[in-house]
């Protein structure tokens, strides 16, 4: 990962990229590098990157540049789709094909994982910049407002500058590649100052369907709601488009049979997202030296897909005759999760707990060990799974949740029960939990920093993900031990193992008659979980990645607004209403989440935004990825409730999507700082209140500043 700056400028102008730096070498502390160019015609181009080096075994410049002139800056991890042989980094092979190749476009194209990229293309006077086709990094853009000013490229806007909230001086550039040519009298000739892009299309078929996240109608059933009424069951001689409709005629035993069949290929693709999961930095970092035998790593997973491919042989959906497999349960009966609701986890990557002054790193007779994997929202198994499937059982792992209120928050409660479901899944693996107990003076005591990482996201909604976020990346905080009776758990326990679907509809009511029994109760089995904790030495992990959960919700139907849909014109609009969370994902998520983690000298990686795993699930009937007739927390994202079940974690499997400024509770407290009570922040809409306004308004209202 890096951080990456491009200026712009005249030649007879210079401006000053000082003010990036800070913010750069935060995004990358391994390495800080410069390169002035003066191109043929009359500007010059400066260059400046960082470098957390995760791949390779020899130590790189930030920035790039071959014999020939050609400059990359390049921040992302190129999983598939380049070779990269062993012990090489990334990097260097995707500048050696850039300069060999003819189209930039098809070099971009192939590469799979998330990035955003300049490149100078020295010969041809050509720049380059854009974002792959998902847009899971962030790049800023500066477009001049005057002949003086300069034309940038950021992975992050500079440190002190005094934006207003909502100015259109950056902004993200979209997913995609865009170019600039600079010819030899440019601008006098050829254009005019700014200078104006072009837009390059993809023409890879699966990119293209990616963006639109369009399923074939086949795949989208009626829009009448699950359960549907048994059907006579269809002729033998159905042909393959009629074997995708089999969901909706089917009875419930036999869309459980299709979920059983279906489950377990989606968790194939999930896993094998991720095969880099551990980072394999140089032998003389700070942090460690990695795996560099990336088979070994892969070794025990290789073992489970070769069983796993058994338990989803021949799909029905794909025209095969479906035939009963062993139960997928004794395939990972050692392993936890990896679906539910997602946020955000922290892998400590090939490293040592942080020591800071007046911080212990000493935890469970291990001081200063390596804990390859921290996790910052522990509420939610589904991410440290794939640490756990991936990493030896003997490297501890971190578990961070972040809370603002006072140990009580839901969140904190779930992260607790959690941690034993984990436990009981990975007894030989070392939990460490990283209690992140935080208050509104940790917004305002790092509030300027915190507001310019999420510019140009500029809403009160911004502010209380971003500052939850941004505290929970840090993973700073006492870590505990936690007793292992199970006490003060609230939240409902579903049958082991899997369960049917007319099993599932009646556990998920009495899971709502329980939790309308609660009351008292449940606040107290809060209070007696935050006792049940005992204070521990202040540490910070030591991550160098960080997995975050978007796109989960979004592809499978986890936001309330999703059943509004289906109520409102079923599946065809369901359908219509996950295609445009998923293509607004970079501008409402990624790019904002990207700046905040990477702040921490932290990478992001979302592996439900892989795009082998978003195929799988377009490839699957949309009633099984969600059976929106099923009551929240069973029929949303069910197919991934699925993959929770067959890993162990059924508790985990049953909760309900919580979003993490209502369940860490600063979305309350914001909310009576900024308007009095929850009341009258609901009553105007609070969190699509800009901060502008609110400024604006903080001079009438003191409350509000």
């Amino acid at each position: 990962m890096c951080g990456i700056l491009l200026v712009l400028d005249r030649s007879s102008k210079r401006h000053s990229t000082i003010n990036f730096r800070d913010g750069l070498a935060r995004r990358g502390p391994d390495q800080l590098d410069t390169l002035q160019v003066d191109s043929s015609s009359a500007t010059h181009l400066q260059f400046e990157a960082s470098t957390l080096q995760l791949r390779g075994s020899n130590k790189l410049p930030a920035i790039l540049q071959d014999g020939h002139g050609n400059v990359l800056l390049f921040n992302g991890e190129i999983f598939s789709g380049l070779e990269v042989p062993g012990g090489q980094n990334d990097r260097q092979c995707l500048l050696e094909a850039l300069a060999a190749c003819s189209s930039v476009t098809e070099v971009m194209q192939r590469i799979r994982g998330p990035w955003t990229f300049i490149y100078w293309a020295a010969q041809q006077q050509q720049l380059w910049f854009g974002c792959d086709a998902i847009g899971r990094r962030s790049l800023l853009m500066h477009a001049p407002v005057g002949q003086e000013d300069s034309f940038m490229l950021a992975s992050v806007q500079p440190d002190g500058q005094q934006t207003l909230p909502g100015s259109t001086q950056w902004q993200v550039i979209p997913p995609g590649l865009q170019s600039i040519s600079i010819g030899q009298r440019w601008p006098e000739e050829q254009g005019k100052w700014p200078p104006t892009s072009q837009q390059h299309s993809w023409t890879d078929p699966m990119l293209l369907r990616l963006a639109a996240y369009q399923r074939t109608p086949a795949l989208i059933l009626p829009a009448e709601p699950f359960p549907l009424p048994a059907r006579p069951p269809l002729p033998e001689t159905t042909d393959a488009d009629a074997a995708r409709d089999l969901p909706s005629q089917t009875a419930s035993s036999d869309r459980q049979a299709l979920l059983d069949a279906a489950a377990p290929k989606v968790l194939k693709a999930l896993l094998e997202s991720q095969p880099n999961m551990r980072a394999t930095p140089e032998p003389m970092s700070p942090h460690g030296a990695g795996v560099n035998d990336r088979q070994a790593q892969l070794a025990p997973l290789h073992a489970q897909q070769h069983s796993m491919a058994a338990a989803e042989a021949a799909p029905p959906w794909e025209g095969g005759e479906h035939e009963e497999s062993p139960h997928p349960d004794s395939l990972y009966a050692q392993q936890p999760s990896q679906a539910a609701v997602s946020e955000a986890v922290v892998p400590c990557e090939a490293g040592v707990m942080d020591q800071h002054p007046g911080m212990d790193t000493s935890h469970a007779g291990q001081p200063s060990q390596a804990a390859p994997v921290g996790r910052a929202r522990s509420q939610q198994a589904e991410g440290v799974a794939l640490a756990d499937r991936v990493l030896p059982q003997g490297d501890p792992i971190d578990l961070a949740s972040i809370c603002f209120d006072g140990g009580a928050s839901p969140d904190r409660l779930s992260a607790l029960d959690a941690l034993e479901e984990l436990r009981a899944m990975a007894p030989t693996r070392p939990w460490r939990f990283i209690a992140v107990d935080a208050t509104l003076d940790d917004f305002h005591a790092h509030k300027d920093h915190i507001v310019s990482l999420l510019a140009p996201s500029d809403t009160l909604m911004d502010v209380n993900i971003g500052t939850a976020l941004w505290l929970a990346a840090r993973a700073e905080g006492g870590m505990q031990a936690h007793s292992q009776d199970g006490e003060g758990r609230v939240d409902g326990q579903p049958p082991q193992g899997v369960v049917g679907h007319r099993q599932r509809r009646r556990e998920a009511r009495r899971q709502r008659e329980r939790e309308a029994r609660a009351g008292k109760a449940q606040k107290a089995a809060i209070q007696d979980a935050a006792q049940a904790l005992q204070p521990g030495p202040q540490v910070r992990s030591a991550a160098r990645v960080v997995l975050l959960g978007q796109g989960a919700d979004e592809q499978c139907a986890g936001y309330g607004r999703h059943r509004s849909a289906f109520q409102k014109g079923g599946y065809p609009r369901l359908q219509q209403e996950l295609a445009g969370d998923v293509q607004r994902l970079w501008i409402r998520n990624l790019a904002r989440d990207d700046r905040l983690v990477a702040d921490h000298g932290r990478e992001a990686r979302q592996p439900f935004l892989d795009e082998a795993f978003m195929t799988a699930v377009l490839d699957l009937p949309l009633p099984l990825v969600a059976d929106m007739g099923l009551p929240a927390g069973t029929g949303d994202k069910q197919l991934l409730r699925e993959c929770l079940r067959l890993l162990g974690c059924t508790r985990a499997a049953a909760r309900v999507k919580r979003a993490i400024q209502f369940g860490s509770r600063i979305g309350k407290l914001m909310n009576v700082h900024h308007f009095g009570s929850n009341h009258a922040a609901n009553v105007q809409h609070a969190g699509s209140v800009r901060l502008a306004f609110m400024h604006t308004e903080a001079e009438q209202l003191p409350h509000l500043a």
